[in-house]
């Protein structure tokens, strides 16, 4: 049944369909470029992140996405420059993006403001071949749905995309705005008798997020996200206690209303070694799907290799041997 809707939904004849292409992270306070191309360079160190997320175990088809970001700053011109790349697999639909992402800011007293723009390519592909017809044919053992609107085989298209984005940070501070598919450019899927026009939906994404001390070894940071397409929206709230910078825990809900609340998240992390952190979140599910699934999995590594400050000179040594 899950193949027969999923055919349905996605081909009809030149018909315009709508998609959100933004990936959905629990650890998103982790994976900001992925929102917001100004992160890019905004710290004195190079920031390389892994990420792995599991949705909704149990569900067959359910959505699974990794992800991967890396960013560091160009001192030189007061610039940043990052990467960006997430898959995604949602039953038998892939969505795979890449985008680079430059970021220029100024530093004030009071932190740093920076302006960013990402460029970036993503594929849609589907299996058509996986796909299941109610009238289609599959006992001979080739696969023929007897609709002209189903491929049979795989298909995909590549499309660009373009985002942009707004950040600020400093010590203890970090605010951002970014709009992804800011052209919402469609990809075209085509069938035997059609095709599909998928177009991104064009999203803006605020993250802000703050480090409180409590006490000499405690902190408190509280984080958000909210993103909407400006019709709907979706927010995540988040409060973690960390120690030092060893280990922290905390929890995160996820939902604007009673009518949209999705999940409650335990969050987990701790360092390896100086720089080298992980952590690892569980989504209990609040939604309608909470007995369909037992919950999401969601995995990260993040390596941060700090940056010398050439700015300051070095010890001048005289040396009177010729004089």
């Amino acid at each position: 049944m899950r193949k027969i809707l999923l055919a349905l939904m996605m081909f009809h004849v030149v018909t315009p369909l709508w998609a959100q292409v933004s990936p959905q992270f629990s650890n998103y306070m982790f994976f900001r470029q992925a929102y917001n191309p100004a992160v890019a360079g905004s710290e004195n160190y190079v920031d390389m992140t892994a990420l792995y997320r599991a949705q909704w175990v149990n569900i067959n088809g359910a959505p699974s996405v990794a992800g991967l970001s890396v960013h560091a700053p160009i001192k030189s011109i007061s610039s940043g420059i990052g990467f960006t790349f997430y898959n995604e697999m949602t039953g038998e639909q892939r969505l795979t993006m890449g985008n680079v992402n430059f970021a220029y800011g100024h530093s004030f007293r009071f932190g740093r403001l920076s302006a960013g723009i990402g460029l970036g390519l993503y594929q849609r592909a589907l299996n058509g071949d996986k796909l299941i017809a109610p009238e289609g044919n599959y006992e001979s053992g080739g696969v023929n749905h007897n609709d002209n609107y189903i491929p049979n085989t795989k298909v995909s298209a590549w499309t660009p995309e373009l985002s942009t984005g707004l950040y600020f940070n400093n010590d203890r501070l970090y605010l951002g705005v970014g709009v992804m598919n800011l052209l919402q450019m469609k990809s075209t899927l085509a069938a035997p008798g059609g095709e599909a026009q998928i177009r991104a939906t064009r999203t803006l994404a605020f993250m802000g997020g703050y480090r409180i001390s409590v006490g000499k070894k405690f902190f408190l940071l509280p984080s958000v996200m909210v993103k909407t397409e400006f019709k709907n929206y979706q927010s995540d709230v988040t409060l973690l206690l960390q120690y030092k910078d060893n280990i922290y825990g905390g929890f995160s809900f996820r939902g604007s209303s009673s009518k949209t609340k999705d999940a409650l998240v335990a969050m987990l992390g701790f360092r390896i070694v100086k720089g080298l952190n992980v952590g690892y979140s569980y989504d209990f599910s609040l939604s309608a799907l909470n007995n369909a699934n037992s919950g999401s999995h969601e995995a990260f590594i993040n390596y941060r290799l700090p940056l010398r400050d050439k700015s300051k000179p070095g010890k001048i040594i005289y040396n009177p041997r010729n004089l």
